[in-house]
């Protein structure tokens, strides 16, 4: 007894499987459309965020109280600076 399916029988199970894979393809094509369009968006505010977090009194109309409060680096004392004055 051959089990072997008839060719009509197999080419209907492939164009099945054929028409579920289009289908598949379709939703995975809109869902990488989707998650561009909104790493785009993420992409522009972390841009803006940057720009305002980089913003000081000198490029910009802010007050400078408003700058860090971080303390200019310290300059190094040249050696010749440290001897006692004759």
């Amino acid at each position: 007894m051959d089990q072997t399916p008839a060719p009509a029988e197999l080419i209907g199970a492939l164009r099945r499987d054929l028409d579920t894979l289009r289908e598949d393809d379709t939703a995975l094509y809109q869902e990488n459309a989707t998650q561009r369009r909104g790493n785009a968006a993420l992409k522009q505010k972390v841009a803006g965020l940057l720009r305002r977090l980089n913003k000081n009194s000198s490029d910009s109309s802010k007050p400078p109280s408003g700058d860090d409060l971080k303390k200019p680096p310290k300059r190094r004392r040249r050696w010749w600076r440290t001897l006692p004055h004759a």
